[in-house]
């Protein structure tokens, strides 16, 4: 059966005190522009003490992630991965992924928002890079119109997430729901646009294993 009640249940939250999309994106570039500055971290030579300035910006991502922590009633979902990075998700099925290399938060670790998450199994994971792998430049485009099997969030799974907030919409990638599985549409010629195959064009992001559910 499609899952056609996950609109009407996603509006009904967001008339409680949950962030919009709008609103995230806003906290996050004034919080990141308030960070540390390369060049302000300057040793007894003169030159930039690049380990301090580092140090001190991994710090301040952190405190950003913990105080967004502890607002965690504005937000449907929040969760770790194996690399460290923390995702946000909103009723609206925005994502908000804080990146981590290495355990360490850095100047990328800010990413898109995205407008659509799913979740997958380590075996489901694989066998979709297989597909891509295959593919050759086709890439993820290979994925349309291929039944993606789901899972709910938890420890041990994969995070899904597709199309950028901010990009032209009329490229948007369309997800069909169905209990237990998705089917990735593309955009293109099916929305009437002259010698544009239909493709992923506004970002998936396949990510690592989910090693914490934090709500």
């Amino acid at each position: 059966m499609r899952d056609s009640e996950n609109n009407q249940l996603a509006q009904a939250e967001i008339t409680q005190n949950f962030y919009t999309p709008d609103e995230l994106d806003k906290l996050l570039v004034q919080k990141y522009k308030s960070f540390p500055r390369y060049f302000n971290y300057k040793n007894n030579e003169g030159k930039t003490d690049e380990a301090t300035y580092k140090s001190a910006y991994d710090e301040a991502v952190r405190g950003l992630i913990d105080n967004l922590i502890k607002e965690q009633s504005r937000f449907s979902h929040i969760f770790q991965t194996d690399q460290g990075s923390v995702y946000f998700i909103l009723p609206t099925g925005h994502s908000q992924r804080i990146k981590a290399e290495g355990g360490k938060f850095g100047l990328g670790s800010r990413q898109f928002m995205t407008k659509e998450i799913f979740f997958i199994s380590p075996a489901e994971q694989e066998r979709i890079f297989n597909i891509v792998r295959e593919a050759q430049e086709r890439r993820y485009n290979a994925l349309l119109g291929t039944a993606i099997q789901t899972v709910p969030l938890s420890v041990g799974s994969h995070p899904v997430e597709l199309n950028i907030e901010g990009y032209n919409p009329i490229f948007d990638a369309r997800l069909e729901r169905w209990e237990g599985s998705v089917i990735i549409n593309g955009g293109g010629n099916e929305l009437g646009i002259p010698n544009h195959a239909p493709q992923i064009s506004n970002g998936i992001h396949i990510g690592h294993k989910i090693t914490r559910v934090i709500k």
